[in-house]
Parts: structure tokens; C-alpha cells; sequence
């Protein structure tokens, strides 16, 4: 069993000699808001449904924000989702994801200014 991350900045095509020794192929698409949400809550231990169902779709808007401006230099994702709301138990999840998940959506700063609108017409703004 083997993942790849294609797409990402470090990652190569697959080699054919190693396609050719697989038994099975899936392309696994990322998963609905709602999914993300509850993947994250069996790891975060996050009580609240509703809250990490909107950082999951917060998310899931960004990445996608993401795509359409070609942003390639950053991510967005599961990870930044479960990290936030790991840290947004320990403070308000507007204060926790600057530092979980907006600060590496961009290495440039006018993206990520563009990319944190999202954040400020959520629920979570300030």
C-alpha cells in the first residue's frame, strides 16, 4: 500500500514501474465537509459538531479559493482542520486559526489577505 500527493510542490509523477506493480489503483477525492468534520472530532476530541462542521467548510471554501487563484505555494486541508480544532479547544477558533491553518495558505501575504476574508464572514470573526 502506497499514497501519493500529486499536485504537490516536491511530489513527481508516478513511475510506471511502480503503476505496473500495483494490484489496484484508487484516486481518492477529498472528502465532504461533513466527513472532514467528523474525522477530526475522533482525533481533536472536539465536542462540538456544528463548530468543527463550519471550520470544515471554511476549509473546504479556502482550498477550493485556493485552486481557482492557483495559490501553490501553501495548504489547506485535513491536517490544518484537525490542527485547528485540536487548538481551538485551548483558545477561540478565530485566535487559533491564523496559526493552525491561515498563516500556511500562501507564503505570499496579499493571498493569504484575500484567502482570510473567508475566515472573517464566519461565525468565528472577532
Amino acid at each position: 500500500i502506497f499514497t501519493a500527493n500529486m499536485g504537490y510542490n516536491g511530489c513527481r509523477e508516478m513511475n510506471q514501474s511502480v503503476l505496473d506493480r500495483a494490484d489496484e489503483v484508487y484516486y481518492i477525492e477529498t472528502p465532504t465537509p461533513e466527513i472532514m468534520a467528523k474525522r477530526a472530532m475522533a482525533i481533536s476530541k472536539h465536542p462540538s459538531y456544528e463548530t468543527v462542521l463550519e471550520m470544515a467548510q471554511i476549509i473546504t471554501d479556502i482550498a477550493n479559493s485556493m485552486k481557482e487563484m492557483g495559490v501553490t505555494s501553501g495548504v489547506c486541508g485535513m491536517r490544518s482542520l484537525i490542527a485547528w480544532s485540536m487548538k481551538s479547544l485551548m483558545m477561540n477558533p478565530y485566535d487559533s486559526a491564523i496559526t493552525t491553518m491561515v498563516n500556511k495558505l500562501s507564503l505570499e501575504e496579499e493571498e493569504r489577505e484575500v484567502l482570510l476574508a473567508r475566515l472573517n464572514n464566519s461565525s468565528f470573526y472577532k
